[in-house]
């Protein structure tokens, strides 16, 4: 269960990273604007967001599960 959660929180930071690239190929692109100009743009924002959450969720599952999982959460469990 250890190798499956650490192995989830490396694709989410993977995720992540690829996010960060793609942003900034996609400003590079479309120019260093602040606001979008073209729907194109705004599908490659939305894209470009999309796969940085994705990566959080990931990430953030992992976390919870880990914590599920712990030593610390299972003695709170039994003195209930």
């Amino acid at each position: 269960m250890k190798e499956y959660i650490k192995s989830r929180k490396i694709i989410g930071w993977i995720y992540i990273a690829l996010a960060i690239v793609y942003a900034l190929i996609e400003s590079w692109y479309f120019g260093w604007n602040t606001t979008p100009e073209s729907k194109a743009e705004i599908i490659a924002d939305i894209l470009g967001f999309s796969l940085f959450y994705y990566g959080f969720g990931i990430m953030r599952s992992a976390f919870n599960l880990q914590r599920f999982i712990s030593d610390e959460y299972e003695d709170e469990y039994e003195d209930l």
